[in-house]
């Protein structure tokens, strides 16, 4: 638990800094930054169609995600698939996610990328909650395609 915990506070100082030490994301526009906007529509497609596998073949092994209101951290992308499955099974009760890309910024080694954007939480027509996220991806050589390492989640509205 102490691992998780300062796994929890290095990554939170990581974001933290980042953040207070740029003025703002300098947003990229390329084939690069389409690749991974086409990773996020295929995540959000997969969230709304519940398919785990979809989304499994997007995360990273070690993926991080860091829930927006409770700040709850999930490591490594079978805790990930797993709180998915449990959302999935909930059937027409379930909470439906759409991300919104609004920035992709690329890092000079080419490999990395952070992606900023707006999210919302909704079930039928009802919007439930909404917020702004960072993601970090990652170009995978093996699969030739862009994975996401890092999610870090703000809810601003809760119905």
């Amino acid at each position: 638990m102490r691992e998780i915990s300062y796994s929890l506070t290095f990554f939170l100082f990581l974001v933290s800094f980042a953040t207070s030490s740029a003025s703002s994301p300098q947003c990229h526009t390329n084939e690069i930054t389409e690749k991974i906007v086409q990773q996020r529509d295929l995540f959000n497609k997969a969230i709304k169609e519940a398919d785990a596998d979809a989304i499994a073949a997007i995360l990273s092994e070690s993926v991080i995600l860091v829930t927006g209101s409770d700040s709850v951290l999930f490591t490594g992308k079978q805790a990930q698939l797993d709180i998915w499955q449990s959302d999935f099974d909930k059937g027409d009760e379930r909470d439906i996610y759409l991300r919104t890309t609004q920035c992709v910024t690329i890092s000079n080694l080419g490999f990395l990328a952070m992606e900023y954007g707006e999210w919302k939480g909704s079930r039928g027509d009802n919007l439930l909650f909404s917020g702004s996220y960072s993601a970090k991806w990652r170009f995978n050589n093996a699969s030739q395609s862009w994975l996401l390492e890092a999610e870090i989640y703000m809810t601003d509205f809760v119905k």
